[in-house]
């Protein structure tokens, strides 16, 4: 048995998209998140990760539809750290990817001011999403609309 969680805040440093493949929109969204760290010995330094958020059963995605670049979020999920190597140039470089499993909207930048919208009600870690499975057909998500307290 192994276990694989993280819980990090951080900003959204874009608006949450849906990819496509060959036209088809895709059963989930991504979204860049930094993270800050400062460090009194070396300095502030910023991580970013990937976040992919699943659809619920319904095809609904709340990442998508009440985060916007600049939210301030706490994210549940678990990670994955892979390496790759660019084509251009050669250099190795590291991924961080966070399969979302519930997130916490603490400032949105909606424009409609508030304290921030829990979310937390979006629960899919009974499901197994594995990023390689990309036509999204197997059931995402735990979503109930009645759980949004908003």
């Amino acid at each position: 048995m192994s276990i694989n969680s993280i819980t990090i805040s951080g900003n959204l440093t874009e608006d949450p998209k849906r990819p496509s493949r060959d036209g088809q929109s895709m059963s989930l969204v991504t979204c860049n998140l930094a993270h800050n760290i400062r460090d009194s010995r070396n300095g502030d330094s910023v991580v970013y990760f990937k976040l992919i958020k699943w659809d619920s059963k319904d095809g609904k995605n709340p990442l998508e539809s009440l985060c916007r670049k600049g939210s301030k979020v706490v994210v549940n999920g678990s990670l994955k750290i892979w390496e790759n190597v660019s084509q251009q140039n050669g250099n190795k470089y590291q991924n961080n990817d966070i399969t979302v499993s519930s997130f916490e909207i603490l400032s949105p930048r909606d424009g409609n001011g508030g304290n921030g919208r829990n979310v937390n009600g979006y629960d899919t870690s009974s499901n197994n999403h594995n990023s390689n499975n990309q036509s999204g057909s197997n059931g995402q998500g735990g979503y109930v609309e009645d759980d949004v307290p908003f």
